[in-house]
């Protein structure tokens, strides 16, 4: 199990992520445990340049 990435969380994931970044043209796997999931899906839905390409429960 790894690590929730949300600012100083240490809680384990529950989530992963495919994001997209369309600025640097990148995509990379994020892991966010539910608590943060939602939170890291609106501020990805706030910013043009983020877009959030599938989402896995674990």
């Amino acid at each position: 199990m790894l690590s929730c990435e949300w600012r100083d969380c240490d809680r384990n994931s529950d989530y992963r992520f495919n994001v997209k970044n369309r600025r640097r043209v990148s995509q990379r796997i994020e892991y966010y445990c539910e608590r943060h999931a939602f939170d890291r899906i609106e501020e990805a839905n706030r910013d043009p340049w983020l877009e959030i390409m599938s989402s896995t429960k674990e």
